[in-house]
């Protein structure tokens, strides 16, 4: 009996459930179809509805059921109660809504997927004259000049909401405001709106008549949110990088859903688009600017060989460029310019032999990224580059080895390589520029070469060393999976050949990339794997630091094991420091170039010795080749300035320092002295002096110069400066104004000015760990070595020029008393 009336019971509760749930959805909830194929794909005509009528909140990208305002005419809003629309809201009351390149955005939300893309992106692609042919009606709100697929922005207004309206703001809201007031705005007039107001758009946004056309809706009319079936837009959520990369595209996200929309059926494709869309936020250009404009064309006169005033050069030399107003590439990019980059990169890619065995990842960051640096974008740069030089690759190398490619395009480059020049310190000039203008460091140098060999589809990078003054150069992934270095320079660059090196120090590589975090080490492609355990005292983090530009510079964060700071793939034979809490936590230590043993340099005050010293730095194989460049010259002298009858005193040698002497044995005077280079080559010196007697005390001057004006440069008493002939075969001719008697002729080559300069004081100092560097004496430079005691053995010195320059790097003795720079 008791299990009867229990079943009896719980019937009676759930009948009582029943009658209240419809008693609930008669009073709070209606029951709707939807009548036309404005929502599809989310909804389809037909289907049922469940609507919320308690609450009347709506949220951007909720659909909505709301009475039709047409009941009485286009230009008024008047209800339909008998006939209803379904769609999806964009905008609730406050926020400010439009549509850029057929795609909504809400700038309350901004890179909020309002609805699902597909839609968006297909009238995004579509052309207005395959739009028109379809029957797509493309102005919007009559007398705005928008369109459905540029729209706004467009304040949607709430109650107590005021507004100055103008002749655009009156067509936009007549509607609203004769709704309210019952008379149409006047422009000029403020007026305070007393309702909220809604926009809503169909996710068939090809075929719904919604706000674009029929304008706001006020909340009075709308009936409530649909609650079931819920389809809200279409999230990725599964790709979390890829849509947080999208979310932050703001308004600008229609321009990449239409790129992945247009590569849905190329899955190969559509997998480089989505990788470039993920790693794109972080890229960059800069805004055009008056003084970007201006150094181009003060670079574009220098590489013509017109005279620019230095005036004009320094007015735009201590401008900070990168202060300018940068655009970044997800919010400005266009889904034509990246499809098209996206294109070309595989024609590239599937076309040259060499690329057959490429990974995927190498080909995205070596050849697909649509920028090299922070140059603009808008130019079509593969296609540019590709009119001209691909011809090289076409016919005049058809082989399959990639560094033969290289070499073959390098040959046709020369000749018309970059000129050097450290003036300005601007963003990335961009590739129209760089195509005919080559000009610049070696920042440009790489840019222009990723231009070159991405368009025609070598896969190449741009690596860069360590140090404070940071050097980089380009490399190429060989078919043989390594990786081999080259440069295009004035000097003719460094040829690409496996296993070459272009002799600079570097310290660590890293190599630029597209994908976050923006650069990858590569130390050990360059150097081998090798982990270095070094003691430190100080509190974590540790940072492995090299000696740069006259003091310690923390070039990589390292990870720590108790007291041992680990460095990983160093470069051999370069000292390196740890520093912690910005200061010096220990001693040098480097890696033996052979062997792979650490070498700590710890002084030992026990045991001093003596050193001698020639150079404050390495003496660099750029700055042989340009020593070398005097040998030859010859000094000719004659009592006419047509040197006539002239003789020869002397002839340069192969130069032993910065200081060279070619005693003179002809003791008759002259007046005039000519200066020529070797047969062939270009006259290119630093300095001339001329001394009456054997121990250089009597200075003979010139009173004049023969020769282009740059030429006073080789009698300015300043070793750093010099003289480059412009042409071969041209002399200069000095005039001493009366004949004279010359004994010594002292010629300083072109140099880096780190030899020992006559007359300049310097001091030795020793790095004594944490106590940092300690001073061994001081002394003014009579001869081209100078000479310290009482140096503790074991130590890492320096050389420092008290009376000028900048330039230093830290050295050892070795068991011969050699410099062995580190």
């Amino acid at each position: 009996m008791k299990s009867v009336l229990k079943q009896v019971r719980s019937i009676v509760i759930l009948l009582f459930a029943a009658l209240v749930a419809v008693c609930f959805l008669r009073l709070f909830a209606g029951k709707f179809y939807v009548g036309g194929n404005s929502m599809e794909p989310s909804l389809y005509a037909g289907e049922r509805l469940w609507v919320d009528r308690l609450t009347g909140r709506l949220s951007p990208g909720d659909i909505a059921v709301f009475h039709s305002p047409e009941g009485a005419g286009r230009e008024v809003i008047r209800s339909r109660r008998n006939y209803v629309y379904t769609k999806r809201c964009i905008g609730v009351p406050g926020d400010t809504v439009g549509i850029k390149n057929g795609f909504y955005y809400n700038a309350s939300l901004p890179g909020r997927l309002l609805m699902p893309p597909d839609g968006q992106a297909l009238l995004s692609l579509t052309p207005d004259s395959l739009l028109a042919e379809r029957g797509v009606w493309m102005p919007a709100l009559p007398a705005t000049g928008w369109s459905i697929r540029d729209f706004g922005p467009m304040l949607v207004p709430r109650a107590g909401c005021s507004l100055r309206l103008d002749s655009l703001t009156c067509r936009v809201y007549a509607k609203a405001i004769e709704f309210e007031s019952g008379r149409w705005p006047l422009p000029g007039e403020e007026y305070t709106f007393t309702s909220d107001w809604y926009f809503f758009g169909g996710d068939n946004v090809q075929n719904s008549r919604d706000s674009r056309y029929i304008g706001l809706i006020p909340k009075s009319f709308v009936v409530g949110r649909v609650v079931w079936p819920r389809r809200n837009a279409v999230l990725r959520k599964k790709d979390r990088a890829l849509e947080k990369a999208l979310v932050y595209a703001g308004d600008n996200r229609g321009a990449l859903e239409a790129v992945l929309y247009h590569y849905r059926g190329d899955k190969r494709k559509l997998r480089a688009a989505e990788w470039l869309v993920r790693n794109m936020p972080g890229h960059y250009g800069y805004a055009p600017f008056e003084g970007l404009d201006s150094v181009k064309a003060v670079l574009a006169d220098l590489k013509a060989g017109k005279n620019v005033p230095m005036e004009r050069i320094h007015r735009w030399q201590d401008v900070d460029m990168r202060g300018y107003q940068k655009k970044y590439d997800s919010k400005v990019i266009t889904s034509s310019f990246l499809i098209s980059n996206i294109d070309q990169a595989f024609e590239a890619l599937d076309v040259r032999p060499w690329n057959r065995n490429l990974s995927e990842n190498d080909f995205y960051e070596l050849i697909l990224p649509y920028r090299v640096g922070d140059e603009p974008l808008g130019i079509d740069w593969r296609r540019l580059y590709q009119q001209r030089y691909a011809w090289v690759l076409d016919s005049l190398y058809t082989g399959k080895d990639v560094v033969g490619a290289i070499d073959a395009i390098h040959s046709q480059i020369e000749g018309d390589y970059f000129q050097y020049n450290t003036y300005f310190q601007p963003p990335s000039l961009g590739p129209d520029f760089l195509m005919n203008t080559r000009i610049g460091v070696c920042k440009e140098i790489c840019e222009f070469t990723l231009y070159v060999m991405r368009a025609l589809g070598i896969p190449v990078a741009t690596d860069n060393n360590a140090m404070r003054s940071v050097h980089s150069w380009n490399t190429v992934s060989d078919t043989t999976g390594k990786y081999e270095l080259f440069w295009m320079d004035q000097y003719k660059g460094t040829r690409i050949s496996r296993g070459g090196d272009d002799g600079r120090i570097k310290g660590k590589v890293y190599r630029s990339t597209f994908a976050r975090p923006y650069k990858k080490d590569v130390s050990a492609d360059y150097f081998g794997r090798s982990r270095l355990l070094v003691p430190f005292k100080g509190k974590t983090p540790v940072w492995m630091a090299l000696f740069s530009q006259s003091e310690w510079f923390p070039a990589e964060r390292v990870k720590s094991i108790g007291s041992l700071a680990v460095f990983s793939d160093v470069e051999p034979g370069l000292a390196f420091i740890p520093m912690a809490g910005g200061k010096v936590a220990g001693y040098p230590v480097a890696l033996e170039a052979r062997g792979g043993k650490s070498l700590r340099f710890v002084p030992d005050h026990r045991h001093l010795t003596e050193v001698k010293v020639s150079r404050k730095t390495r003496l660099r194989e750029r700055i042989v080749r340009m020593m070398s460049e005097s040998i030859g010259v010859t000094f000719d002298v004659a009592d006419n300035p047509d040197i006539h009858c002239s003789r020869t005193i002397g002839i340069c040698k192969a130069p032993q320092g910065n200081y060279n002497y070619i005693s003179v044995s002809d003791t008759i005077p002259f007046r005039f002295l000519r200066i020529s280079p070797q047969p062939g080559s270009v006259l290119q010196m630093a300095e001339v002096r001329l001394f009456a007697d054997m121990q250089c005390r009597d200075t003979v001057r010139a009173c004049r110069i023969l020769g282009p004006e740059e030429s006073y440069l080789m009698t300015d008493d300043d070793e750093l400066s010099y003289y480059l002939a412009g042409n071969e075969d041209t002399p200069v001719i000095l005039d001493l104004g009366k004949p004279q008697r010359v004994s010594v002729i002292e010629w300083v080559p072109r140099n880096d000015d780190n030899f020992i300069r006559h007359g300049d004081k310097y001091e030795l100092l020793y790095q004594d760990g944490r106590h940092g560097w300690k001073c061994v004496g001081t002394q003014v430079a009579s001869d081209t070595i100078l000479v310290f005691t009482g140096v503790p053995s074991g130590a890492l010195l320096r050389l420092h020029d008290l009376t000028r320059g900048k330039e230093e790097e830290v050295f050892t003795i070795s068991v011969y008393g050699e410099q062995v720079f580190r």
